[in-house]
């Protein structure tokens, strides 16, 4: 019941449906002495968030909270958690093929940290995010991926396909780690979705070692035609950090951790 109330209200959250109902309100009751403010109000909503200065701030805040981890650095686990989201499930279903989407740095992070010897295991987690839970189970999909092209060995993969949403990825993974006695994992996501996974993933008692990809946010200061000018990618940007501010909240509220 959570994940499919989290699917609907997400979606109604997420900046765009808002200004547009918003927007909506403002025509509907324009002849109002309020509605032309509210209607200034929410087009000044709509530009700021359309920003690369703002949505670089609020993206920016979850993507630096854990540094980069390099496949150089001295550190061991007892698997490499990647988790799932990287693949257009729709149109992926068509031809049985996966359509990566920005979020595919998560299995370039985690080939490289597996092939450098820093866990012997890599463990796949993601099933269908649909509603219907229909389509491609995409932990047994990216699992196929890499041990035909050779990437890893079909003995160092393993897929968790049920889950659904981050916290179901916890879960369900932890208990195949407890089954093979894996206790410290590194775990591989995209930057800005790392801290609700370390916090979902250490609530279920693993030792994490945070291995952030797919970043949004570089940081940069010559942005200086885009920083007035509205682009849809902003938007995007901001919309992704927005919704994780609230899956943040959310999973609280729910005590996942």
């Amino acid at each position: 019941m959570f994940f499919i109330l989290s699917k609907i209200f997400a979606g109604l959250l997420f900046p765009l449906p808002l200004i547009l109902v918003s927007l909506l309100i403002g025509l509907v009751f324009y002849r109002r002495r309020w509605a032309r403010g509210w209607l200034a109000l929410v087009c000044l909503v709509l530009y700021s968030l359309a920003l690369y200065p703002v949505s670089g701030f609020l993206i920016g805040r979850l993507e630096k909270r854990y540094p980069p981890l390099s496949v150089n650095e001295p550190v061991q686990a007892d698997a490499v958690v990647m988790l799932g989201g990287m693949i257009n499930p729709m149109i992926t279903s068509i031809d049985g093929e996966p359509e990566f989407v920005d979020a595919v740095d998560r299995l370039f992070l985690a080939q490289k940290l597996v092939a450098a010897g820093k866990a012997p295991l890599l463990i796949i987690t993601g099933g269908s995010g649909l509603l219907q839970q229909k389509g491609v189970r995409e932990g047994s999909l990216l699992a196929e991926f890499l041990a035909q092209r050779g990437w890893l060995a079909p003995a160092q993969i393993l897929s968790e396909k049920e889950s659904r949403n981050t916290y179901e990825n916890a879960v369900f993974t932890t208990r195949m780690a407890r089954e093979r006695g894996i206790k410290k994992i590194i775990l591989v996501t995209s930057a800005f979705h790392m801290p609700r996974s370390v916090l979902c993933f250490e609530a279920q008692g693993l030792q994490v070692i945070p291995a952030p990809a797919d970043y949004y946010f570089t940081g940069s200061k010559n942005l200086v035609v885009e920083a007035v000018f509205p682009a849809a990618a902003a938007l995007r940007i901001s919309t992704i950090a927005i919704k994780e501010y609230i899956g943040l909240v959310a999973y609280k509220i729910s005590g996942y951790y």
